[in-house]
């Protein structure tokens, strides 16, 4: 019985020791969890997570940056439609959209608007002044982008997008 009380007070003042010690090696190299940027490439119309620290790009299914090791969290963030600006319609068509023979002049390209060329009648316009492609009379083809609905086919015509 002695010999049990004993190894009860030994054990109690190691754990007691061990307390008092400050705990684990793991506690003091823990890093807060981060909170990833998204990068927006214009160009190819793509948003990307990147590590805050060092700004490497982060793969999705990852939780922590393969280049300076920081744990990471990527969070839902909603954006402006980077297609349409916000706006819900297509560019190809929309009713915002210039035309791109005449800038959205609505004036023939060939002969700037003046329905003349080298003295005679614009061979474009037919001497009309108005754009072959946009002016009066013309129809256009069905958009083959938005299929002629005229909503962003980018953001279905919400005007924002959710960067998960």
């Amino acid at each position: 019985m002695l010999r049990t009380n004993m190894l009860r007070l030994s054990c109690m003042m190691l754990l007691a020791f061990a307390a008092g010690c400050g705990g684990s090696d793991t506690e003091a190299t823990t890093v807060p969890t981060r909170t990833a940027r998204w990068d927006i490439d214009h160009d190819a119309n793509l948003a990307v997570p990147v590590c805050p620290d060092c700004g490497e790009a982060i793969a999705r299914d990852h939780l922590h940056c393969d280049k300076c090791k920081v744990d990471i969290r990527i969070e839902a963030k909603t954006i402006p439609c980077p297609e349409c600006a916000g706006k819900k319609m297509c560019v190809h068509c929309g009713a915002h959209h210039s035309c791109a023979t005449c800038d959205g002049t609505h004036n023939c390209a060939c002969c700037e608007g003046t329905g003349r060329l080298d003295g005679e009648a614009c061979p474009d316009c037919g001497g009309s002044k108005a754009c072959t492609e946009c002016g009066p009379g013309v129809t256009r083809p069905v958009c083959e982008a938005c299929n002629g609905d005229e909503a962003c086919t980018n953001c279905a015509g919400k005007g924002t997008i959710t960067l998960k």
